[in-house]
This record gives C-alpha cells, sequence and structure tokens, in this order.
C-alpha cells in the first residue's frame, strides 16, 4: 500500500495573494509561479502523487479558477475545488475544505516545496503532526510562526509571526500537518488572531497532543522573490537531463540538461547543466547558459547573451548582448538589446530588496533583478541589484534603474 494509504487526502491552501513575492503575484497566484519549468502547484502534486495521495482539494479565489484547471488533473488527482473570496487567513481556508474531508488529510501550504523524504515522514506519523524546521541563519525569525517542543518531539505551541520575535527557539512551522477531519468543531469556534485572520495554528495549539516531525532534508518557503531562486536551484539538482530538441553540431552540452521538444540550440553557444529549457526555445547563436538557470516554454534567448542561475518565465525574450545574473523574469518580458541586470555590490555585502516598503537582506551575495510580468526594457537598461520592476512597464533606453519600478510604467521620456 503507498504512504498514504487508500484513504488520506491532500489538502493544498492556494488563495493567498502573496503581496511579499511582488511583482511576480500581481497577475498569477503565488502557487502557480514557475521554477524548473512547471508552476509550484504542480511540484507539490506530484510529490503527493508519490507518496500516495491521489485525492486533493484545492482552496482557490474562484476568480483565478481557470488558471488552476488541468494542473493537477494531468497527474491523475481527483480534485475538489474550495472557493475562498477573500484571504481571510488559513482556518477559514480549511473551514472551505472541510465538506471534501472523511478521515485523515494532508494539508500544505501552496507556496511551500518539501522534500518527498520529509512528506513522507509526516504521512507515517501516528496522529497529528506538524512539520518543523530550524530557522536560516538569513532568514528574520519575525516573518514565521515560531515553534515550541516539549517531550522532544511534542508540540507545546505555535506562536505567530507578531508573537514569536521574544521566544527562545529557532524552530519554525513548516506549514504541512497532518490532520483529522473531526477538528471542524474547533473551526467553527474559530476566532480572529491578533492579525485579524482566523488561523490554522490556533486550532493545532488547542489539540490535546501533535506530535512534531523535524525536516531532515529541505522545506522552501516561498515567500520572497529570491526564494524562487533557492527552490529552482534545489530542483535543477534533483533533474535528470534529457535532450528532446535539436542541438548545432557547433553547440556544446555540458552536465544535466533538459531541453524541450521544438527548442534549438544554434551554433557556438554552450549550455552548462544543470539547466532547464523548455519546449519551443531557441537559445543563441553564441549564448551561454550557465548552470542553475531555467528558462520557460517559448523563450528567445538571442546573439550572445549570457544567463546565469536565473528563472526566465514562459514567453520571454531577451535580445543579444544581454547579462541575466541571478535574477528573475516574468512570462511574456522583452529584454532589449545591452540589458545589463548587475548583482553583486561592491563591498561584498549581501543584496538588498524593498518588500512591502522595508529594506530587507536576501541572504544572498549574488542577486539581481525582478522584473515583473509583460514588461520590456530598453536598449542598454542597467538595473541596479535587488530592484524589482512592476508588471507591463517599460524602461527607456539606457535607462539606470536605481530604484523600484511599479507596474504599467510607459516610457520615461515621451
Amino acid at each position: 500500500m503507498p504512504l498514504g494509504g487508500a484513504r488520506l487526502k491532500g489538502v493544498i491552501l492556494c488563495g493567498g495573494i502573496g503581496k511579499r513575492l511582488w511583482p511576480l503575484t500581481e497577475e498569477f497566484p503565488k502557487s502557480l509561479l514557475e521554477v524548473c519549468g512547471k508552476p509550484i502547484l504542480e511540484v507539490i502534486g506530484e510529490r503527493l502523487k508519490r507518496i500516495g495521495i491521489n485525492e486533493v482539494v484545492l482552496v482557490i479565489n474562484p476568480s483565478k479558477r481557470s488558471m488552476f484547471n488541468g494542473i493537477l488533473e494531468k497527474l491523475g488527482f481527483e480534485v475538489r475545488y474550495a472557493p475562498q473570496e477573500l484571504p481571510l487567513g488559513t482556518g477559514d481556508a480549511l473551514k472551505r475544505a472541510m465538506k471534501f474531508l472523511d478521515g485523515e488529510f494532508l494539508l500544505i501550504n501552496g507556496d511551500i516545496i518539501v522534500s518527498e523524504g520529509d512528506l513522507s515522514e509526516v504521512v507515517k506519523a501516528d496522529g497529528n503532526c506538524i512539520l518543523v524546521r530550524e530557522l536560516e541563519k538569513w532568514e528574520n525569525k519575525e516573518e514565521f510562526g515560531v515553534v515550541s517542543i516539549k517531550d522532544c518531539e511534542k508540540l507545546e505551541k505555535i506562536y505567530e509571526k507578531d508573537e514569536g520575535r521574544a521566544i527562545d527557539s529557532k524552530l519554525i512551522n513548516a506549514g504541512v500537518y497532518k490532520l483529522e477531519s473531526n477538528i471542524s468543531e474547533l473551526l467553527n469556534d474559530l476566532r480572529p488572531s491578533s492579525r485579524g485572520e482566523l488561523e490554522i495554528t490556533s486550532i493545532i495549539n488547542s489539540l490535546e497532543e501533535v506530535k512534531v516531525v523535524f525536516s531532515r532534508e529541505y522545506c522552501i518557503d516561498i515567500g520572497r522573490p529570491w526564494d524562487l531562486l533557492r527552490a529552482n536551484e534545489i530542483l535543477l539538482k534533483e533533474m535528470q537531463g534529457e535532450i528532446k530538441g535539436e542541438i548545432s553540431e557547433k553547440a556544446e552540452v555540458i552536465g544535466d540538461v533538459y531541453l524541450g521538444k521544438d527548442s534549438k540550440i544554434h551554433g557556438f553557444s554552450t549550455i552548462i547543466g544543470p539547466a532547464y529549457i523548455g519546449d519551443g526555445c531557441e537559445i543563441g547563436p553564441n549564448a551561454l547558459i550557465r548552470p542553475y538557470t531555467s528558462i520557460g516554454n517559448g523563450c528567445k534567448v538571442g546573439f550572445s547573451v549570457e544567463v546565469k542561475n536565473s528563472v526566465v518565465m514562459e514567453g520571454s525574450k531577451i535580445a543579444h548582448l544581454s547579462y541575466i545574473g541571478d535574477s528573475i523574469i516574468g512570462k511574456s518580458c522583452n529584454i532589449g538589446a545591452g540589458t545589463i541586470t548587475a548583482n553583486l555590490r561592491h563591498d561584498n555585502e549581501q543584496v538588498k530588496s524593498l518588500i512591502n516598503g522595508k529594506l530587507v537582506s536576501t541572504g544572498r551575495r549574488k542577486f539581481g533583478a525582478v522584473i515583473g510580468h509583460g514588461s520590456k526594457t530598453g536598449i542598454g537598461t542597467l538595473i541596479y541589484p535587488g530592484r524589482k520592476i512592476g508588471c507591463n512597464s517599460w524602461t527607456s533606453v539606457g535607462e539606470v534603474v536605481r530604484e523600484d519600478i511599479g507596474s504599467n510604467r510607459g516610457f520615461k521620456n515621451g
């Protein structure tokens, strides 16, 4: 029998707004952002399928329903959609899903990528349980739920973001739980937290006993743009190379590289894996794709372009003589010739970026730009490290981007 057993269902919470991921979530839910050539939700689904879960409840904003159609169904899941019109919290989201549940279920946030091994340990644990991980040295405790434990493997309490700063613990809530459906009565009595949301953590804190499962491999909370790069790096390490497209005899492919069907690598180009290039792409001539780069379907990378450790989403084009390093390019962007994304500070300190108006460290010595969906850069655009350009915005010829640019901005000079 699969690890999940015959009756264990999955619940994936995909109704959040994802403000910290701006501008990437301005047009798409965060669970549909691409890593290693596929939506985060599809990555989650593949892992749930491998541990034996065949039925899934997706909690989504109903206005985004069409965006989710088919993603999990093509993996063989029986999918139920639970609408959550307003993002009123994880507790509210679970209430929407309860009518589809009986017995045990696995609950996971839709912006979390967890190793198959860690998911398996949660499924095998007896009774109610929660997955926790250690706070990374570059992470801010105030952005996560902090966990305290008792008797080595039992939950004492989850402290939400506004409570956890004073708690002497470096364990944080990973956003993965196994629960019993008999918690429905507790959900009915749930009241808003100090943050004004209905929190699933309030329910978990009220349970008599919850086992703690420690993450032994990885659990990535994709809450900020640079988390996509980390997830992409890990998934590419696990990927096996496969060539379905066409490679010029004058091009070179080194290491594990996935090249999709109808894609072409033109002469004098070099692809160094691990790297992912989707279907219908055109690379080169004379292009350099360096390790940990993911290029989505229908992209074009032109003459003498270098792309390194970046995510380039579906339908984007990067014109000749450009450099894209440690960056995230949204869908259907047009990167003008000679565009340069700077990714390193002169003082070698960690790159900082604005999140909700606050300058925060990315935890990365190298981090380039985040360019929103549908945006265009004029030729010769230079972008400072950590800067973001909103969706459907333009830069003018030779513009130097020293500060973030909002969405829907036209040419700077007429």
